[in-house]
């Protein structure tokens, strides 16, 4: 989550202390990244997550190391871009975990109806290889879904 997230969503602002309690209990980390202020769970927050959470395995999980940090960073972004501006919409939000439980090939990181359209969100690092990316395509292909590919 971004500063500006952060500040739009939870109200947060400089003389708030909630959020900067949390960074003292080590339940969230700062950092930036491309001049924005974003927030990451800490150790606590990630062992909290855990700990307290249904379904924690349905949350997309860091991988990928650099790459896989901004490709997050970026899904987070899309989300609550979407979050904004079709708040209606997000109960039809779908990660990749829904579509693997489904035993789907392929699937795409997000899937969101707009409209009676579903767009397939899909952000690519360098790590992708091009049968990666071909299998991506292929799956939105298959469901009659919008591709919509961002590159990291």
């Amino acid at each position: 989550m971004t500063k500006q997230q952060a500040q739009q969503y939870l109200n947060y602002d400089k003389n708030n202390r909630r959020i900067e309690n949390l960074v003292k209990g080590d339940y969230l980390k700062k950092q930036m990244i491309n001049g924005k202020m974003i927030f990451r769970l800490g150790n606590k927050g990630t062992a909290y997550v855990k700990e307290n959470i249904a379904d924690v395995d349905k949350i997309y999980s860091l991988a990928g190391g650099r790459s896989g940090f901004y490709h997050d960073h970026l899904l987070t972004e899309l989300y609550y871009e979407y979050h904004h501006s079709h708040y209606d919409a997000l109960e039809t939000w779908k990660t990749e975990q829904d579509y693997k439980h489904n035993g789907s090939y392929g699937s795409p990181d997000a899937t969101i109806t707009l409209n009676e359209k579903t767009l397939c969100l899909e952000i690519v690092t360098s790590n992708y290889k091009t049968e990666h990316i071909e299998s991506k395509v292929l799956f939105a292909e298959l469901h009659g879904f919008q591709m919509v590919m961002h590159r990291v």
